[in-house]
């Protein structure tokens, strides 16, 4: 018996030991500031290590501004940092676009740290020690409840000690973490209030409860979540009493009630209001989620009703995409500020290892009679939901749901995982548990290797000399001196709507700079129509600013435009590129103007990209039977053509062309009004698409809507007229021979479009 005691023990302190060095793992890897509002959490925990009081609550204290939170958390972190001498009052750098918020800083950021560095590398440690002690309180509520299980106990730690979200946030300054620990502490304190045998006087730990979620209010907004569940989780307890006759022990809640009221109050007048705020807020939020017309205010994605109703019926229908946000994508783990993420392939891990704990959830609640336990995670793990559930609600936008807001219930979730594959049939529960164990370690300890740290990394350096081999296109152009463009490649010969448009832009440093410039990509059609799909950067993929770089510096950088839909399409994509000063209202900077050859200065377009329809575009004529067919590769599939026009003006013909095969030459269309003889009498030729997506671009299979505009002669005779179109090579003015749908040849190799009355 002491031998599995001390068994237990030596794994009990090898998981906490484990976690606290994987957390601090994360947190050297990760960049100064760069975690969900870091920037705000830090400042308001300096301000109170400066000042020993709160920042008034409207203070602005930086970009991403937390004084209005609660003040406990910060207090916390305010004691390591009141030992450091802050003074240098060293600001996060902004990156503009990216995966990156806060560019990485390695001059404020160096070992052996100094000031702001040393404050927030130090502040992060609380962040440490309370995620360490919510992976000890796991293992205690399954203790209390299921005493005979030291292995549940020790799967249930294991998953929540490695849990990469948390072993993230505990390793960065922010409340999420607080109110994971106090989580964990109330629902540890409930289970103890249902485990303890019907006799005994519940009100010490009532005065925990009360303890508890005193503590979680002082913490942040969404402790009210931790209310409702004690709420719920004791009024439960109250009726099984009362069913029991047993209302004497409704006695042991009356102090406690009272106290917590007290202390609920007392930290209102503590904190300014602000731990009270959630109240008010909570009763705005319902009645925000309510009010039809308040929903075009919550979210720039509202959905096209603002109904309460239909925005419940978009969250039914989106309720798997849903539950994939806020579980298995950021609740499982995204780091940076939500927008650094493992492979698809370790949250495929995660699904099934979810997915085979919850078999055997089942099993356990089917065939054990004692289902108090599980049942109560799950209604912690629901009343933590609501919060992201009414979000998605008053929002009907599926961006903004986010895990984090489910860390209060993690250790219900970890337990839930870990209870239901115990209860799987023993050879089964011992490989699952391997399984899950096995993939959620790999993730933990390779994520900061693997994921975080090479997201940070800057460029790669190349020869600050010679011209880069990758280069496909050399270019010689010059922003102000300062920046050279060498060239530039295309990763891919093509792209179609709806996907993304990449070009990998080879780039030198002339001068050093002072100014942190923002680099602006744009597509443009080859007849200069804007996409309107321009994105802006910080060079280095966000983490190497212009003033970072020094003379010589040269490296290559992807850049990735969304091709949203447009009517554009088919069509030639050219890249504009040009430097923009962030300072300055983003406005184009005058300093870094581009020029060419000879000093010139010259618009910085580019590139030759194909754009093509994408298969859901090009789906109504996809299967349409060939009308025509010119050479042995394109098929004329649908003619539009008006049923009169007006002498004098002008006439559109539409046809939609399908490619047969790929590399065909360029070649010209001409569309040919004859009069009754076959004389021509208006005419125009053209490369399909205006010029934009001639046909040595087409690929096999493709749809080519194309369009030509004929300009009639207002001295043109009235009568019946015939319209005719083929192809020809702009070199020999040869025609390709033109076939009707039978396959017979074609006079004058030109297709007969139809018949049009000139009035």
């Amino acid at each position: 018996m002491r031998t599995q005691s001390t068994r237990f023990q030596l794994a009990f302190a090898a998981l906490l030991t484990i976690h606290a060095i994987i957390s601090i793992i994360y947190s050297f890897s990760t960049p100064l500031w760069e975690s969900y509002d870091e920037t705000g959490h830090y400042a308001y925990a300096r301000y109170i290590a400066i000042h020993h009081a709160l920042p008034p609550a409207n203070a602005t204290l930086a970009q991403y501004n937390e004084s209005h939170q609660p003040p406990l958390y910060y207090a916390l972190v305010a004691l390591p940092i009141s030992l450091i001498d802050t003074s240098d009052d060293a600001q996060p750098r902004f990156a503009i676009g990216g995966g990156v918020y806060v560019v990485p800083d390695a001059q404020i950021d160096a070992f052996p740290y100094r000031g702001t560095a040393l404050a927030l590398r130090l502040g992060r440690m609380v962040s440490v020690i309370l995620s360490t002690l919510t992976v000890a309180i796991v293992c205690f509520t399954v203790r209390t409840a299921l005493p005979q299980r030291a292995d549940i106990a020790l799967l249930a730690m294991a998953i929540s000690a490695l849990w990469p979200l948390t072993l993230f946030l505990g390793g960065t300054i922010t409340n999420d973490i607080g109110m994971t620990f106090f989580g964990a502490l109330t629902l540890w304190t409930i289970v103890r209030l249902w485990a303890k045998p019907p006799q005994q006087s519940r009100r010490r730990v009532y005065f925990a409860l009360a303890l508890c979620l005193a503590g979680a209010v002082l913490v942040k907004d969404n402790a009210i979540s931790l209310l409702l569940f004690a709420v719920v989780a004791v009024g439960l307890l109250i009726a099984r009493d009362v069913i029991a006759k047993r209302s004497a022990r409704l006695r042991d809640l009356l102090l406690p009630f009272i106290v917590l009221a007290a202390l609920v109050i007392a930290g209102g007048v503590v904190s300014e209001g602000r731990s009270l705020r959630q109240f008010s807020s909570t009763i705005g939020y319902a009645t925000f989620v309510a009010t039809p017309d308040m929903a075009q205010i919550a979210a720039p994605n509202p959905v096209v009703s603002t109904s309460i109703l239909d925005r419940t019926v978009f969250l039914v229908t989106n309720f798997a995409n849903y539950l994939w946000r806020l579980v298995f994508e950021t609740m499982f783990g995204t780091f940076g500020w939500g927008l650094v993420r493992m492979p698809a392939a370790w949250y495929d891990m995660a699904i099934a290892g979810a997915l085979i704990a919850a078999g055997g959830l089942v099993l356990a609640l089917v065939k054990h009679k004692d289902r108090w336990f599980p049942l109560l995670m799950v209604l912690m793990l629901s009343t933590v939901a609501l919060a992201p559930t009414i979000r998605t609600l008053a929002s009907a936008n599926l961006s903004l749901v986010n895990g984090r807001f489910l860390l209060p219930g993690l250790g219900a979730l970890t337990i839930l995982l870990a209870f239901g594959l115990a209860h799987l049939p023993r050879l089964i529960a011992r490989v699952s548990a391997a399984y899950v164990l096995a993939g959620i370690a790999l993730v933990a300890v390779m994520s900061p290797a693997l994921v975080i740290q090479p997201f940070y990394q800057k460029p790669k350096m190349l020869d600050p000399v010679t011209i880069p081999d990758g280069i496909q296109f050399p270019l010689d152009m010059t922003y102000g001196g300062a920046i050279r463009l060498l060239g530039y490649s295309l990763p891919v010969r093509k792209t179609y709507l709806g996907d993304i448009a990449t070009i990998r832009l080879y780039w030198r440093a002339l001068q050093p700079m002072s100014k942190d410039f923002g680099l602006r990509v744009e597509n443009f059609t080859a007849n200069g129509v804007s996409l309107q799909n321009g994105l802006d950067f910080t060079p280095g993929r966000s983490v190497y600013p212009t003033s970072f770089w020094k003379v010589g510096d040269t490296f290559s950088e992807d850049y990735y435009l969304p091709l949203r839909s447009t009517a554009l399409a088919p069509t030639t994509l050219v890249f504009k590129v040009t430097w923009f000063d962030p300072a300055g209202g983003n406005v184009l900077a005058s300093d870094l103007a581009p020029t060419c050859q000879n000093g010139q200065t010259c618009e910085p377009k580019f590139g030759q990209l194909p754009v093509g329809l994408d298969s859901s575009a090009a789906k109504p004529w996809a299967n349409l039977p060939a009308l025509f067919r010119l050479g042995a590769a394109i098929d004329l599939v649908q003619v539009a053509i008006p049923a009169s026009v007006q002498a004098g003006q002008t006439m559109t013909v539409s046809l939609v062309w399908r490619a047969g095969a790929d590399g065909l030459p360029a070649l010209t269309t001409f569309v040919h009004l004859l009069a009754a003889d076959g004389a021509p009498k208006a005419q125009t030729d053209s490369p399909p698409r205006n010029n934009t997506y001639p046909v040595n671009l087409w690929s096999k299979g493709e749809i080519i809507p194309d369009a030509y505009v004929i300009q009639l002669n207002p001295g043109l005779p009235a009568g019946r007229y015939h319209l005719a179109a083929g192809m020809y090579d702009p070199k020999t003015v040869e025609r390709i021979p033109a076939f009707d749908a039978s396959g017979a040849a074609l006079p004058d190799y030109a297709i007969p479009l139809g018949v049009i009355d000139v009035k």
